[in-house]
């Protein structure tokens, strides 16, 4: 392969599985350096869109203070995944004073960040990073801001600062990754006035975008801090629809693209009976149709 153009080259390497691609940096200087480029990874996503899904598992052992992440490479047959076929190095971990939280996953990059226990939002600290699973690298994104409380200081922290979600997803449109951090903020001394605000970091950029008061009124009772569920370039949440007689589930959606919240009912059944806060947001599966990724969702207890 020394012989052939280095476009083809980096094409073929892109078809590896993504598993492959550490291994393939210590076969000469020239794959290391295809495989380090900053947009190899955006080049696999797009060419190689039919490789297995397999699993990334965040294992946290009470008796240890760093949590373990493996590798696992999922089993097409339906039996149970094959066994771990690698442990990340989370030495950067270590030097967290909290316990770690995960903010986001997509193709094969996690979020992290350590938890402020001082915040009952659970408010991430700065920085967060970025890993990338695959060749257990990591970068730290530029420091968030707040946005400016009315609330005095020497209001407990706990009722400054109501709720934060986030969410992790590739945007198709710039192919980039983009990191969603949504904070509501009281308002008043008791907690029940607050400003809402969305902040969007796109990565490789070295700021946030911020936008005030465009965030659903319906996200403030927002169970699930954290949208795993990325489909179709959309980032979802599952809150309750306070209009509705039963007060029902309702996801809401994030479109990365356009960066506007939308809504997704959910259907009338008696099936969706319990609290809301029983359910979340799974994705039943996925396929390619004229180019662009169709996802299923599925409200699963």
């Amino acid at each position: 392969m020394e012989k052939l153009p280095l476009d083809i080259t980096s094409i073929i390497l892109s078809r590896l599985p993504f598993r492959s691609v550490g291994q393939g940096r210590c076969v000469s200087k020239l794959w290391c350096s295809i495989l380090s480029d900053s947009q190899f990874p955006i080049t696999q996503l797009t060419q190689n869109s039919k490789i297995p899904s397999d699993l990334i598992v965040f294992y946290h052992d009470p008796n240890q203070r760093v949590p373990n992440i493996f590798y696992v490479e999922a089993n097409e047959n339906g039996e149970l995944p094959i066994k771990p076929f690698k442990t990340f190095d989370s030495e950067f971990i270590r030097k967290f004073y909290s316990l770690p939280y995960i903010l986001g996953a997509c193709h094969g990059f996690i979020c992290i960040s350590q938890t402020n226990f001082f915040n009952i939002s659970l408010l991430p600290c700065n920085p967060i990073y970025v890993l990338n699973t695959v060749t257990g690298e990591h970068s730290a994104f530029p420091h968030f801001k707040l946005p400016k409380r009315e609330v005095p200081d020497w209001i407990e922290e706990g009722k400054k600062t109501d709720k934060c979600l986030s969410g992790f997803g590739f945007d198709e449109s710039i192919k980039k990754f983009k990191f969603v951090l949504v904070v509501f903020g009281a308002q008043d001394y008791n907690a029940q006035i607050f400003r809402n605000n969305v902040q969007v970091h796109t990565l490789g950029s070295t700021n946030w975008r911020r936008k005030v008061g465009i965030v659903p009124n319906e996200l403030h009772k927002s169970h699930s801090k954290v949208s795993f569920t990325f489909v179709s370039g959309f980032l979802h949440w599952v809150t309750i629809d306070e209009s509705s007689e039963k007060e029902a589930p309702l996801i809401v959606t994030f479109n990365l693209s356009a960066e506007v919240f939308g809504y997704v009912p959910t259907p009338e059944s008696n099936q969706l009976k319990y609290p809301f806060h029983c359910y979340d947001v799974a994705v039943l599966g996925a396929n390619k149709e004229n180019g662009e990724s169709i996802g299923k969702l599925k409200l699963q207890d």
